[in-house]
């Protein structure tokens, strides 16, 4: 090569190293953010909290209602299914099973469902899309088929935008006949026909099994989002598990425990993550107890500023949210966040004593230093879905299934505004299908002035179907 041939390609390989940087730059600034990052492991810390570490005395109490009144938003006559508003409960598939779905709606209105799907003796992840406002669905990807001997199951599903437009799927792994279960997060981009979700970070691995994943971004925030995942590692003690990427989920830092149970007769379930206001991320999870118990299920919560940066360290001690000795199990928890006010709120089961399944809540309005006391939401017949925040209204929405009324079972939501989170609308009822089953997940549209949007299970004649309904 001659001397002026040196000097070009010496000069573009210049150019090119400098045009990474600066785009990585910019990307930073972009962020407004500097991250600090998770040391190896997670890094030290405490992941205990001591109340729910005590020894059980043996003592088997006859569970009670809880003292004084109740006061109920579900007034009595008052019939949800005559508050219908949706149009017609959409088949978006028959191959759902009872394990998981969930939806995501991206800037432009194009929809998108998650379930697993029975693929003989495997099972696998289909992710459905509709182009036209949730008229009609085509399945646009499919997630684990090509893993024989195990199932990929209890998939959520989340769209960031930003830098890096992407939809991602966070997905558990297991074996059939036993073994190591691994939790994934998976990733395709958004501008493609067929989904491609080749992009597959294996995150977690465990012999004790890795199960119900939470997935969220600070997209809605920074263009160059931060992705957050929580998931629990069974059984027995089970435990809560964290971790984040800095890189639009082309990497992640490491995966480590943010709630750890010595004992074998109780565990920590099934945790949900979001971002929040003021560099706020926020997990919640049930602690619940093995049958028979004198002590009842309850909540917790945790946070950590800085968008999650530092490793355990810099997270906040465990809070609980409800008493797990009131007679009451506080269950199914679900957690949501306005990233435009530093206000929370955390909903869940209330089972009673007598079987009935009731709804309740709690907030806060200082990003979780303090919380409310209790409000009840629905006294009987109702299980919680997801609660998310309508930022055009600046209300809190929860979905709900309510099952026992004369009309049959139906799901919609209840609302609150944020500025008064203890006074609950009656259920708005989306669906015209008497044959609901399970607790529906709720998302906005974006594209439609924030519309609700929904989907869940139906059943008729023996088979699962997986249905889609809209204001």
């Amino acid at each position: 090569m001659s001397r002026q041939g040196r000097v070009q390609f010496g000069f573009c390989f210049v150019l090119v190293i400098a045009a990474v940087f600066f785009s990585a730059m910019i990307a930073l600034a972009d962020s407004g953010r500097n991250p600090l990052p998770t040391p190896p492991g997670g890094g030290s810390g405490v992941k205990t909290y001591a109340p729910d570490q005590l020894s059980f005395s043996g003592e088997r109490i006859r569970r009670r209602e809880p003292d004084g009144p109740i006061q109920s938003v579900l007034r009595s006559g008052r019939d949800p299914q005559r508050s219908e508003v949706g149009g017609d409960d959409v088949l978006i598939t028959e191959y759902g099973t009872v394990h998981n779905r969930d939806l995501a709606i991206a800037s432009d209105g194009t929809l998108y469902a998650v379930t697993p799907i029975d693929n003989g003796s495997e099972q696998a992840v289909a992710v459905f899309r509709s182009i036209d406002g949730g008229s009609t669905w085509t399945i646009w990807a499919q997630i684990g088929a090509d893993t024989p001997g195990y199932r990929c199951w209890q998939p959520v599903i989340h769209i960031a935008e930003g830098v890096e437009d992407r939809c991602f799927v966070a997905y558990a792994l297991d074996p059939n006949a036993g073994g190591t279960s691994e939790m994934h997060v998976a990733w395709s981009p958004l501008d493609v026909p067929e989904g491609d979700f080749s992009a597959d970070t294996a995150i977690y691995s465990d012999d004790l099994g890795v199960h119900h994943p939470s997935l969220t971004s600070d997209a809605g925030s920074f263009s160059a989002y931060f992705v957050y995942l929580s998931f629990q590692r069974d059984w027995g003690e089970s435990d809560i598990f964290f971790c984040r990427s800095t890189t639009q989920g082309t990497s992640f830092e490491d995966a480590y425990a943010i709630g750890e149970i010595s004992l074998t007769d109780r565990g920590y379930y099934k945790p949900e993550v979001r971002y929040g206001y003021d560099t706020y991320v926020h997990v919640i999870w049930t602690l619940e107890f093995e049958d028979g118990h004198e002590y009842d299920a309850a909540v917790r919560y945790r946070r950590v500023p800085n968008y999650a940066g530092g490793g355990l360290a810099n997270w906040d001690f465990i809070q609980a949210l409800s008493p797990h000795n009131n007679g009451v199990h506080e269950l199914r928890s679900t957690l949501g966040a306005s990233t435009i006010s530093p206000d929370v709120i955390v909903n869940y089961e209330r089972r009673l004593p007598s079987g009935r399944d009731g709804a309740g809540s709690i907030s806060s309005s200082d990003s979780g230093d303090n919380f409310s006391s209790e409000t009840i939401i629905a006294e009987d017949s109702v299980l919680p879905g997801n609660i998310i925040h309508q930022p055009t209204t600046d209300r809190w929405l929860f979905g709900a299934y309510h099952y026992g009324h004369a009309s049959g079972f139906s799901w919609g939501y209840y609302w609150a505004s944020v500025a008064s989170p203890d006074s609950w609308s009656t259920l708005v009822n989306l669906s015209d299908d008497n044959h609901q089953v399970g607790m529906p997940v709720l998302a906005l549209d974006p594209s439609r002035d924030h519309q609700i949007a929904m989907v869940n299970y139906t059943i008729r004649e023996s088979r699962w179907r997986l249905a889609f309904d809209a204001e």
